[in-house]
């Protein structure tokens, strides 16, 4: 066991208190430990009777939801906010452009240094937020693709999220080039996750025909974490535009953009950031592209919001990657959005991985514990390589055990054989975790 793995931390603490690890009892004692724990009241959980799935037991209790890498939870203080934004509208009308808590004209001002610490920005400059992830996907990768004879390769990954791989080859689409010349990397044969070395190796062969690098910053599928640092530094070492996309990282692992040189980063605000469905997204645009960006497209919000309304015929860009922004933000997304980010900012990004590298570790812990013949986790065990999320094989059908685990109230998915569980620090509690594992175990055994 390696010295100071999740494993070995637990069983330190379960010592100490003169506890088992996979007890009820060592579960509630973690709890009462947890500086968090008061968080999960600040959040609406669904309970058994408001879910659309027939279960048992105490129908006003809550679900254990495990679901947060999907969706996440509301945060109580949204309806405030949301309902403070629509008396605005309501009470001010035009006037709601400039007043109240999300003026509606400059809605993404209050979130953007919030998500600026998140990501690891340098500045909020480097960060706004807007449209939807895909949409920013697109507008950063048009700005970045400068495909020049036979430099005009994307370096996807193999099991990429669908957006991703069709923005990539749509976008090869527009600019006449074959899909033929999108590099897939993959796993090596019989395994399930990248390797670092793989992937700059593969970088290094193509690096007189890559035009850009887009990947993800944790597989949606397997829950790994990509060496972010290590492939943004290599790609920048080497001039070759290189892009993340946080779906699944933002909010869940830690990020440093700017001092890892990355050219963009988008994200969506509604998994780990609890913005909630359709949420407002995020961009960013590393600094050192601020005086010389990229040509890309342009609407009336890319102007600067001091000389917007004077109506010039020749635009006047916003600094950094708010020159990217094409219209008003809309506030009542960044409402919600808002709503959620002050809770980061509360607790602090520190706080939140510390618990989470215990959580999931403890997950871990309980399922290799009771029923490692049963499953098998795909995601690393390393807790460096990987965020809240575990995925699972199963040795039997997984639909089969994951409908059963919804008529006892549990709320994960799955995605093709693999079943994806995330506790999310915010939210769920050890107690949920191991009472997961007794459910899960009572289906399978």
């Amino acid at each position: 066991m390696v010295k100071n793995s999740p494993a070995k931390k637990l069983e330190i603490l379960a010592s100490k208190a003169a506890l088992e690890v996979v007890s009820q009892e060592f579960a509630e004692h973690m709890d009462d430990m947890d500086e968090l724990r008061r968080y999960k009241e600040q959040f609406v959980v669904p309970t058994l009777e408001t879910l659309p799935r027939e279960s048992v037991g105490d129908q006003n209790q809550e679900c254990i939801y495990l679901l947060g890498n999907s969706l996440g939870l509301k945060p109580k203080k949204a309806d405030r906010y949301m309902q403070e934004a629509m008396d605005m509208w309501g009470r001010r009308a035009i006037y709601h452009h400039t007043g109240g808590r999300i003026p509606a004209a400059y809605a993404d001002q209050p979130c953007k240094p919030l998500v600026a610490k998140i990501v690891g920005a340098s500045d909020p400059s480097e960060v706004t937020v807007m449209n939807g992830l895909t949409v920013n996907l697109h507008l950063l990768m048009l700005a970045f693709y400068k495909p020049s004879g036979n430099r005009n390769k994307i370096l996807i990954e193999d099991h990429a999220f669908p957006s991703d791989r069709y923005a990539a080859r749509s976008l090869m689409r527009v600019f006449g080039v074959d899909e033929t010349r999108l590099i897939i990397v993959k796993p090596r044969s019989g395994e399930s996750l990248f390797r670092t070395l793989d992937i700059i190796q593969t970088i290094n062969s193509e690096k007189d025909n890559l035009a850009m690098i887009m990947l993800p910053g944790v597989q949606y599928y397997t829950g790994q974490k990509l060496d972010m640092e290590a492939i943004t530094r290599h790609a920048v070492h080497l001039g070759i535009p290189v892009g993340w996309d946080l779906a699944h990282a933002v909010g869940n692992v830690h990020l440093d953009l700017h001092a890892w040189g990355a050219d963009f980063a988008v994200w969506c605000s509604y998994k780990y950031l609890n913005s909630g469905a359709g949420a407002i997204a995020g961009a960013f645009l590393h600094a050192k592209h601020h005086d010389n960006p990229p040509t890309h497209l342009e609407g009336w919000w890319s102007n600067k919001q001091e000389t917007r309304f004077e109506m010039r015929d020749v635009l006047d860009p916003a600094l950094g990657v708010e020159s990217f922004r094409l219209c008003n933000p809309p506030p009542f997304l960044a409402a919600l959005n808002l709503a959620a980010l002050e809770m980061f900012e509360e607790v602090g990004m520190e706080k939140l991985l510390k618990k989470q590298e215990l959580l999931t570790g403890y997950l871990e812990y309980l399922l290799n514990a009771k029923l490692k013949d049963e499953l098998e986790i795909l995601t690393p065990g390393n807790a460096e390589e990987r965020g809240c999320q575990l995925s699972i094989l199963f040795r039997r059908d997984v639909s089969q055990v994951h409908g059963k685990l919804e008529n006892h109230g549990v709320v994960c998915d799955t995605r093709g054989k693999v079943m994806r569980v995330a506790p999310v620090p915010f939210y769920n509690s050890y107690l949920q975790v191991n009472k997961f594992v007794h459910i899960l175990a009572n289906i399978l055994q």
